[in-house]
């Protein structure tokens, strides 16, 4: 917490109380087996084998109001969102359609 550096009341009485249950979950997630993750869906925007053409595709996407990635592959993919449940990566393609956008749902295994 800041104030075991600054004198400071940051960050407050409650989650002063709360940082030792917050540090622990926060450890518990961090000491997860990543390797071994489950199936990820990630709603794709686009395909690209231009660099160019993508960056455009994430900037519209951004001017939407949506956090857009790009990832590297034989194709430039431009992506929105990781999700481990099926369904909030469909809401999230139901979200992007109305606004123009093509958006398909991949399954992302970690052997991308």
């Amino acid at each position: 917490m800041h104030k075991w550096w600054s004198n400071t009341l940051c960050p407050g009485a409650y989650l002063s109380s709360k940082f030792s249950y917050i540090a622990e979950q926060i450890n518990e997630a961090l000491s997860n087996d990543f390797s071994k993750a489950s199936t990820l869906y990630v709603v794709q925007a686009g395909a690209f084998s231009s660099y160019r053409n993508a960056a455009k595709m994430k900037n519209q996407l951004r001017k939407a109001g949506f956090d857009g990635y790009i990832i590297k592959g034989n194709l430039y993919r431009v992506q929105v969102g990781s999700f481990k449940e099926y369904a909030n990566a469909e809401a999230l393609a139901a979200r992007l359609r109305p606004k123009g956008f093509t958006a398909y749902l991949r399954k992302k295994d970690g052997s991308e």
